[in-house]
């Protein structure tokens, strides 16, 4: 099967995370770099850092957008009813809070003044039940939580220890990992990003680490592709099944 959309615009923007590697490289090919490089290789380094990490997070929205959205549009009103609860759960009450809530700050406005927002969302979760928006927010966390957490609003329960995505995940990466490390790896590479946005240095970060990450997002990427991919097609399946059998009835 291939690859989303969001999978091909990951692998874009890792190769210019590759290039600031090869620049950081020519800076100081010694690591730790000389005291005169290193403004400029630290400065790289957190670029390096958070770039991959931003461009793992919009690889999630942009696939769960994508994933989501195709199911939309392959699932009729009526077959709605054979979806998981978790999907269905996440569909109508996710709607429903993010118009109501809306984005802002501030105190919420009086009950009389939501009426109309709250009618619109009403009318929008009839029309459109499956919104692709609701399953797709990162929260701007795109830590193994976050990751855990969307794919079970798609019915993937902790996935980052799926035995299946773990399978793929062996596969692009060429050898057998510990159960845990996919998680434990995310969380490591996505706390360097917040160190490295809040400072602007990653002067102490090895080398070698930031080449491990990148290539792990690529990895992670690609093997959860597969898995949501795969997710959506049994879905889908599933809820075809049910209402033609409740049709047949």
């Amino acid at each position: 099967m291939a690859g989303t959309a969001a999978l091909q615009e990951l692998k874009t923007a890792l190769s210019a995370v590759r290039k600031l590697i090869q620049l950081e490289l020519r800076e100081s090919p010694l690591d730790p770099p000389p005291v005169r490089s290193r403004p400029i290789v630290g400065a790289l380094r957190a670029a390096i850092a958070v770039l991959t990490v931003a461009a793992f997070e919009s690889y999630l929205h942009n696939a769960f957008r994508e994933v989501v959205g195709g199911l939309r549009d392959q699932v009729s009103l009526q077959a709605l009813a054979g979806l998981p609860d978790k999907v269905r759960v996440t569909a109508v009450f996710g709607a429903l809070e993010r118009a109501m809530k809306g984005i802002g700050f501030g105190e919420p406005p009086k009950r009389a003044d939501r009426l109309p927002d709250v009618l619109a969302a009403c009318a929008s979760v009839l029309a459109t039940p499956l919104e692709p928006d609701v399953f797709a927010d990162t929260e701007g966390n795109p830590d193994a939580t976050t990751v855990n957490r969307m794919f079970g609003q798609i019915g993937c329960q902790d996935v980052l220890r799926d035995a299946d995505f773990r399978i793929r995940f062996e596969q692009l990466w060429g050898t057998p990992v510990a159960i845990e490390w996919p998680f434990q790896k995310l969380e490591e590479v996505a706390a360097r990003r917040h160190r490295a946005a809040h400072t602007g240095d990653a002067i102490e970060v090895p080398r070698t680490d930031l080449r491990e990450g990148e290539r792990f997002v690529r990895v992670l990427a690609g093997a959860l592709d597969s898995k949501a991919r795969a997710q959506c097609h049994h879905i889908l399946g599933a809820a075809r099944r049910q209402h033609a059998g409740s049709s047949a009835k």
